[in-house]
């Protein structure tokens, strides 16, 4: 259970998917580079970060215009405690599964790797929960300090990793009271709190008077020696063994040196020499706190992020530092040949002589603010803020800093009373931190990261979010299946109609005093009113909607990876047939076994009817909120729908390799026919939504983009219809409705020119459209700015274009 070697190797990938750690000091780059791909790659997505304030404020204000993954890909908040925040714990939480990493190391290249550090890990699953008590009691200590967390990262903590992770809450947690893990070991969990202290909680376990020998290793001491002494007196029938590396920076230069107190070298230990031999060409920083305890009948270690001061372990101190061990006894086991603490000789140096370096010590606030920023979350255009006024009367300005250390003024701030306010305004994620100032421009709070909450919405531990990771890896690797990609969007798609229905039904029938009352629950029952609670259910929409935005992107640029490749196969045979080279060609076709081609069609037509039931809902969500805009994901989903639709059935037809013949033709005849059927239906369903919302063109260059993709989605999608049917059957059918429907999406914005809109289809599919093509487009093209400029047709509010004659926007039935 002890070991002391890299950190995160024993993880089992794809055992967890959540990671809550704690630490003093915090390296944004090292984190970023080293320790968040660790934890992506073994499958952990949602990951948070409590470092100590004032650490935390030097380490922003070091970095400052450099660029991270804070606030996009994790989350990272500053602790403040009545000494100094100094536990160093990772908890990561699984379905069925939960593991405590505690020990002496920060989030920082050299508590990773350089330094001399010492960890502890506690393990609990399904099938063995024996020291599943101690884990919940890391967990429960942890949560005494979600209420200083950002909303975003406190809901995640208190609810979404309990309710994804069984062992939470299924047991009572341990506290400070020895639990046999094993036939031969107990293990406590002892930390500093108000009404005990780690040394208080030490000495009520320990059999003082059996205690034989005491061996302390830390790198940092009180000046006079005091926790020494304590230990001495407490364990008066002890050898008190203190282990000391020349280069401390803290040691106790002022103790009265006497027969109860011996010193040793660090460095002589066998741990040093093993590790000296094997690479170290550099001498490594001894930065572990381990507390060794033997009697006649059994072998104790104390382990974790407690220095040997008054501060670190709580003895006589009135400010005691928060920190975390864990206590371990056996009977068999020697923890001190375990890891190498064996073979030391006295030290050759007077200690007294030795110098402090005090200036290494800093206050918990390094910074004075005449304003506190406590958070910042950005979300739908709005950046949400939340600060503790302390002495500031004046109107202050909101500034944003890029990773180029540009500032940006977002807005004023008036002097009023409030501690929130929110500021509308866009801003893109090059935008990393902010910061507020007063008119002559002097800096009046300290700075704060920004929290992308769309982004950090995709790093969800739901089993659906988790399916998208996957997927997302599949499709960025080119390892994918395209009826599999299919099946994902379809059940997506509907996890977001079943989303829109429940956050719809939660007001329907309400009055208005009976929503105010639902709203002030919430509040209560999620965060404090500390915060400003309005962005839980925001935030929750876009951990399903707004990963369809990334996935159509990433599959689109993965098609279009694979089509290259098909081309360039193509290429490399026909330079093969002419050098008679040996090139051996790589199968980029797609097999459709005959036992998964109704499967296959089946999950294309899941998609068209997931997608019809999400409109439905959103028409009615549009309807009880009175919704006037539409989201980028509503874009999304109607793209990526008629997308994979004319790549299962039209545009990846070529690529998919049969069993036989007959297959082939079984599913060409049936895919043409969902085809035909269902993109009319999508496209009209979809018109539904933009007339119900009243929704126009926004303006914001992101949604605008994809606002042009929908066009040309629609017009191509209809181009590949009207070849799968006879002419007289898109005139008889589909034609006047279908005009109808293009004409309202084009009402949305300005159309673009038709020689535009061709070359934007073929640029967006790689095809090349034939004269006869164009010309079935330019037709639809008339039909449309027929339809616009006809005075049959008004335009209704401004929007929703009707048709007179038959008194109707569109057919809302086909």
């Amino acid at each position: 259970m002890v070991k002391e070697h890299k950190l995160f190797s024993d993880i089992k990938n794809g055992s967890f998917t959540s990671a809550v750690t704690t630490t003093y000091s915090f390296d944004f780059a090292h984190f970023d580079k080293f320790i968040l791909h660790t934890l992506l790659d073994k499958g952990i997505s949602s990951i948070h970060v409590l470092a100590d304030y004032g650490q935390l404020q030097e380490s922003i204000r070091y970095t400052l215009g450099s660029e991270s993954s804070a606030g996009i890909d994790y989350t990272i908040d500053g602790i403040k405690a009545n000494g100094i925040f100094h536990p160093k714990l990772t908890v990561l939480c699984g379905e069925d599964a939960i593991m405590v990493l505690l020990g002496s190391g920060n989030a920082t290249k050299g508590g990773n790797g350089i330094n001399h550090e010492a960890f502890a890990w506690i393990y609990a699953d399904k099938k063995n929960k024996s020291q599943l008590p101690l884990a919940l009691e890391a967990w429960n200590y942890i949560g005494k300090y979600t209420r200083q967390l950002s909303p975003f990262a406190r809901h995640r903590i208190e609810r979404e990793i309990p309710d994804h992770c069984r062992l939470i809450g299924s047991v009572m947690p341990s506290h400070h009271e020895l639990v046999k893990v094993s036939a031969d070991l107990q293990v406590a969990l002892l930390y500093n709190e108000e009404e005990s202290s780690i040394w208080s909680q030490l000495t009520a376990i320990m059999p003082n008077i059996e205690v034989e020998n005491v061996t302390i290793v830390s790198p940092y001491f009180d000046e006079d020696g005091y926790v020494l002494r304590c230990f001495a007196r407490q364990f008066k029938s002890a050898d008190i063994e203190v282990l000391i590396q020349r280069q401390c920076t803290l040691p106790p230069n002022r103790i009265s040196l006497g027969n109860m107190v011996n010193f040793f070298d660090f460095e002589t230990t066998h741990k040093v020499e093993e590790s000296q031999k094997q690479q170290k060409s550099f001498s490594r920083v001894l930065h572990a706190k381990m507390y060794f305890f033997k009697t006649r009948r059994s072998n104790y270690i104390l382990l974790g992020s407690a220095n040997a001061t008054m501060a670190g372990l709580g003895i006589k101190s009135a400010v005691a530092n928060e920190e975390f061990c864990i206590l371990m006894k056996s009977y068999k086991r020697d923890f001190m040949d375990e890891l190498g603490i064996s073979g030391f000789k006295p030290v050759n140096w007077n200690i007294r002589q030795m110098t402090r370096y005090t200036s290494i010590i800093k206050d918990n606030v390094t910074e004075k603010n005449d304003v506190a920023l406590l958070y910042a979350e950005y979300i739908n255009g709005e950046i949400h803020i939340k600060f503790n006024n302390k002495r500031s009367t004046q109107d202050l300005t909101l500034y944003t800093i890029n990773d180029l250390r540009e500032e940006r003024a977002v807005g004023i701030l008036p002097y009023d009373g409030s501690d929130s306010a929110i500021f509308k305004i866009k801003i893109d994620e090059s935008m990393t931190h902010c910061c507020l100032k007063n008119n002559d421009g002097e800096k009046m709070s300290n700075y704060v990261l920004i929290n992308y909450l769309e982004r950090l919405a995709t790093t969800s531990v739901s089993k659906n979010n988790r399916q998208f990771n996957k997927i997302m890896a599949d499709v960025n690797n080119g390892n994918f299946k395209i009826c599999e990609i299919a099946a994902f969007v379809a059940g997506f798609i509907k996890d977001g109609t079943k989303l829109i229905s429940g956050n719809n039904t939660s007001t329907k029938g309400c009055t208005n005093e009976k929503k105010k009352q639902n709203k002030k629950n919430i509040d209560d029952t999620v965060y404090d009113p500390y915060y400003s609670a309005d962005l839980l259910t925001v935030y929750s929409n876009h951990s399903v909607l707004s990963s369809m935005s990334r996935l159509f992107i990433a599959f689109k640029d993965a098609m279009r990876d694979r089509t290259k490749r098909i081309e360039e196969d193509m290429y490399n045979e026909q330079e093969s047939d002419a050098t008679e080279c040996g090139y051996k060609r790589i199968d980029t076709s797609i097999h459709i076994p005959s036992d998964e081609l109704d499967t296959t069609l089946n999950y294309i037509e899941s998609l068209a009817k997931n997608y019809i039931k999400l409109t439905e809902q959103r028409i009615r969500q549009i309807i009880a909120s009175r919704e006037t805009c539409i989201s980028i994901d509503d874009l999304a989903f109607f793209n990526f729908t008629l997308y994979i639709y004319m790549l299962l059935c039209k545009l990846n037809v070529n690529t998919y390799k049969f069993e036989n013949e007959e297959d082939r033709n079984y599913f060409i005849e049936n895919a043409n026919y969902l085809f035909n059927h269902y993109i009319p239906i999508l496209i009209n369903d979809f018109v539904c939504v933009l007339i119900k919302a009243n929704v126009k063109k926004s303006g914001q260059p992101h949604i605008d983009t994809m606002w042009d993709k929908v066009v040309v989605t629609a017009f191509a999608a209809i181009g590949y219809m009207q070849r799968g049917m006879s002419s007289k059957e898109y005139e008889d059918r589909h034609r006047a409705n279908i005009s109808l429907c293009l004409a309202n999406i084009a009402q949305c914005m300005e159309i673009q020119p038709i020689d535009m809109l061709t070359d934007n289809i073929q640029n967006e599919y790689d095809c090349t459209i034939s004269r006869s093509e164009y010309l079935q487009i330019k037709a639809l093209y008339d039909d449309v700015n027929a339809i616009i400029n006809d005075k049959n047709y008004v335009c209704f509010d401004n929007f929703g274009i009707k048709d007179l004659k038959r008194n109707k926007y569109i057919e809302f039935k086909w």
